[in-house]
């Protein structure tokens, strides 16, 4: 059994990344008695010093940046630091908020994003190895490090991690994405997409207006409600706002009249009904549903120019998640 520094435990829902216990220092992610997720700094490798600033940076009290303000919103909650000893070591750890604590049956997706995962300070040895270890990433623009999806019907998680990632192509990453959404009812689905493309969008919206930063190798976590009975609320929104009979009205493009008014107004970002999407975003029994945040700043520089490795990578993304908007609607008409 793996030994475990004082007031922590294992993180049950790591679906990527270091484990403790694993790897050349055997540090990995743990979770603290606070709740704090506790990810180790290891002053031998600048990536743990480098990710800590970039924390620190972000987070720091009399920042007045509006472009760090708002990307705050965008990670999770930096705490500070913990030090402690384990195995007769001083062990330094970042302190962040855990995301999923929000939910129950927290379902994760772990997702790399940029088809260049390597940074300017990389050897030709290790820009040989990131450039094979995933050749599709230039196409795809993303990878799947790992993914847990709670399957209510079983009562239990299916788990995939980074050898699944791999084997995706342009042509499986399609069913692979919908492998995590994995609910069944369309309408449920639909709630999903809607608050992820907001998301996402948020998240673009940022990188194309900020001049301060470029990230290489960095994550999104996407995290939703995967049990079903905390999903009341969401059932609740959906019955009162959509019936299949009503499903053409409330998914797709604007429906003009003859005369070129329009009758039906939809939403630039998710395409449901403006009504429909209004009520979905501003309902407060609904903020539990899914969650995205930024993770991941071992390889975060700083720069004066747009990020178009990110932004490529997000796109993508974006375009995939509404691909799979648009063949459920396919499938409804």
């Amino acid at each position: 059994m793996t030994t475990l520094p004082d007031d922590t435990t294992v993180l049950l829902h790591q679906v990527a990344g270091h484990f403790h216990g694993k790897g050349k220092h055997k540090l990995g992610m743990l979770k603290h008695k606070d709740g704090s997720i506790l990810k180790p700094v290891i002053q031998e490798d600048i990536r743990g010093p480098r990710e800590k600033a970039f924390y620190t940076k972000v987070f720091d009290a009399f920042c007045s940046d509006p472009v760090f303000l708002q990307l705050q919103s965008f990670l999770p909650k930096y705490r500070g630091c913990w030090i402690t000893q384990f195995n007769s070591t001083k062990v330094e750890y970042m302190c962040l908020e855990d995301i999923t604590d929000a939910f129950h049956k927290p379902c994760i997706l772990d997702l790399k994003i940029g088809p260049r995962t390597f940074d300017p300070e990389a050897k030709p040895q290790k820009i040989k190895i990131e450039t094979e270890k995933y050749p599709a990433g230039k196409i795809i623009g993303f990878r799947i490090l790992g993914m847990r999806v709670f399957q209510p019907d079983r009562q239990e998680y299916l788990v995939l991690d980074r050898n699944f990632g791999k084997q995706q192509t342009p042509d499986t990453i399609p069913q692979a994405l919908k492998l995590f959404l994995n609910i069944p009812d369309r309408p449920k689905a639909w709630l999903l997409l809607c608050f992820l493309l907001h998301k996402l969008h948020s998240i673009k919206s940022w990188f194309l207006h900020q001049r301060h930063f470029v990230f290489y190798g960095s994550s999104l976590l996407l995290v939703y409600e995967g049990d079903t009975e905390k999903r009341i609320g969401c059932e609740k929104t959906m019955n009162s706002n959509f019936s299949c009979e009503q499903s053409k009205d409330s998914f797709g493009s604007k429906i003009t009249s003859e005369n070129n008014d329009s009758v039906t107004d939809y939403c630039s970002i998710c395409c449901l009904s403006s009504n429909l999407c209004k009520s979905v975003l501003l309902d407060s029994t609904l903020s539990f549903v899914c969650d995205v945040r930024m993770i991941d700043f071992a390889h975060v520089f700083t720069a004066h120019e747009k990020d178009t490795n990110y932004l490529v990578g997000l796109d993508s993304l974006i375009t995939y998640l509404y691909n799979i908007q648009n063949s459920l609607l396919h499938d409804m008409q």
